[in-house]
């Protein structure tokens, strides 16, 4: 079972029926990988290490390379990555409240402003690469790479996860469940106001979430229960074919849903598939 094998890079080409496991040069057995992004094509991915950074493949997956994304930290907490739908822009969050922005694909990053908040969580980019939504307990928006930030009009939850979709307005986030319910929330005006989608089970610990190009193709992850998809702007979720039982952490995937890249913390490792 998935479970049972050793972290690294998981790839499927036959609909996650079997797996053939790829590691990632300079990588260990066991490692916690807490986030991956992908472009609108699938081709450029990003693999967020917790004490490593970041790796970048532009051959989905075929190869990587390592980026600390900030050399001069002796200890970093990396915790998510987020990039454009061309995968030009990319930012990546420590935990403590810090982003870096990177410009050209992950080459160099600056830093952006802190929030400020010790228990911030993930940032997110929207496709063009202009807006950004990070998130702890409130979500905040940064209209202009970071630079600024305004607290968004969502309802105080355990944010874990925000994306955009391509060429319409539509977002989705989604939040765990700790003292209050998570689910998983749809926004139709860019993330202006939200709206719960009560087809998702509200008990479930949601981790990430990916949406298509029309708003209508959404999956997200939920920890230790794996997968579901749905394809009616939220109407209904089917569950997927990840196994149970592992602690996954980030989900990924191409415009037009074809395309998936899951990371599971620890005993999973990154999982790869090319039909949902």
């Amino acid at each position: 079972t998935a479970g049972s094998m050793a972290t690294g890079i998981y790839l499927s080409t036959d609909g996650a029926v079997t797996w053939k496991n790829v590691f990632i040069n300079g990588c260990g057995a066991y490692e916690q990988w807490n986030d991956v992004a992908s472009s609108a094509d699938g081709y450029t991915l990003y693999a967020l290490q917790q004490d490593m950074g970041l790796y970048v493949s532009t051959n989905q997956g075929a190869s990587w390379a390592r980026n600390p994304v900030d050399p001069t930290l002796t200890y970093a907490n990396y915790n998510r990555v987020s990039c454009s739908s061309t995968g030009g822009t990319v930012a990546v969050s420590l935990m403590g409240g810090y982003i870096y922005v990177s410009n050209n694909f992950g080459y160099t990053f600056t830093a952006a402003k802190s929030l400020g908040l010790n228990s911030f969580y993930f940032v997110s980019v929207s496709a063009d690469g202009f807006s950004m939504t990070a998130g702890a307990s409130w979500l905040y928006t940064s209209m202009n790479g970071g630079a600024t930030w305004s607290q968004n009009r969502a309802p105080s939850l355990a944010w874990t996860d925000v994306a955009y979709s391509t060429g319409s307005f539509y977002a989705v986030a989604v939040a765990a469940h700790q003292q209050t319910y998570g689910g998983i929330y749809l926004s139709s005006d860019n993330g202006n106001s939200w709206t719960l989608l009560p087809a998702a089970d509200q008990t479930l610990s949601w981790q990430s979430v990916t949406i298509d190009s029309t708003g209508a193709r959404i999956t997200a992850v939920a920890s230790t229960v794996g997968e579901y998809h749905s394809t009616d702007f939220g109407k209904t979720f089917t569950k997927g074919t990840l196994p149970s039982g592992v602690s996954y952490k980030a989900i990924a995937g191409s415009s037009d849903g074809t395309f998936s890249v899951v990371t599971s913390m620890y005993s999973g490792g990154i999982y790869y598939t090319t039909k949902n």
